[in-house]
């Protein structure tokens, strides 16, 4: 095999941007919040309790994977010469 062969066959991973986590949070939160009182009417049952318990946890979720799409892209810090002078 030739290196063009097996360069091809390599996966590229797909990497979700930190904008579609957030409005993928906001739009869990809104369907889970109510979303069942929409389709279900008022006296959801148990379903609606927990849907809307669930909810802030499932978006807190999304906003910490879009944090670290965020963040993850960015080029570490260069040390300057003062980080390593003691404070006095």
């Amino acid at each position: 095999m030739d290196d063009n062969s097996s360069s091809s066959k390599r996966i590229r991973k797909k990497v979700i941007p930190w904008w579609g986590y957030l409005l993928m949070a906001l739009l869990s939160y809104s369907l889970l919040r109510f979303g069942p009182a929409a389709l279900f009417g008022d006296p959801a049952g148990p379903f609606r309790a927990l849907a809307g318990k669930a909810a802030p946890i499932v978006a807190i979720g999304f906003l910490l994977l879009a944090a670290n799409g965020l963040y993850a892209n960015d080029p570490p810090q260069k040390k300057s010469r003062n980080d390593d002078a003691p404070n006095d």
